[in-house]
């Protein structure tokens, strides 16, 4: 999960045809190379975030419509968002506290880095997508933390985002975890 669950006010922010067709092309992208994993868009919640699930035998990946229509999120910054939320189901140890059956947000953001990035977009398209993506992500909190106090430091999130996803991208152990089930 990106953030806790904010929310943007979209009554008159419209989904244009072609940022449809961008979202569903990198969708279809990550479900190609992830055929094990359904992801699924959901354009009518107004909720800026993602998230990976199990849906009884089934994997899941559903990114909400405030995130999909968040004017600072590009290509980029949803592909990061795609790949972190894969990388929850198949990032491996260590687990998450909160939901042991996922990756915990450190080994989330890492095989991120490591295998998602890297597999779909080469290395040179992949440290495009990592910088980009990473600044508009940063774009994205920082807007959000200034309308919902119960957020975290946009900073420290976007500093621990970039030290976990550039060091799986670099091939770089994953950093200390704390964030994993005890």
């Amino acid at each position: 999960m990106l953030l806790g669950g904010a929310t943007i006010a979209t009554p008159d922010l419209v989904v244009t045809p072609r940022r449809r067709k961008m979202v569903e092309a990198l969708r279809d992208r990550f479900a190609a190379q992830f055929p094990a994993i359904n992801y699924e868009l959901a354009w009518q919640v107004g909720v800026v975030n993602a998230q990976a699930r199990h849906r009884g035998r089934h994997k899941v990946v559903m990114l909400y419509g405030g995130l999909l229509i968040c004017p600072s999120m590009a290509v980029e910054g949803l592909a990061l968002a795609f790949a972190h939320e894969t990388g929850h189901l198949l990032g491996g140890h260590p687990k998450a506290y909160y939901m042991p059956s996922l990756s915990c947000e450190c080994s989330a953001d890492h095989w991120a880095g490591r295998v998602a990035i890297p597999g779909l977009f080469g290395r040179g398209g992949g440290a495009k997508i990592l910088h980009r993506g990473i600044n508009q992500l940063a774009a994205m909190f920082n807007v959000l933390a200034q309308s919902d106090t119960a957020l975290p430091a946009s900073d420290a999130l976007i500093e621990f985002k970039r030290r976990h996803m550039g060091a799986g991208f670099e091939g770089r152990r994953k950093p200390p975890c704390y964030c994993a089930a005890p």
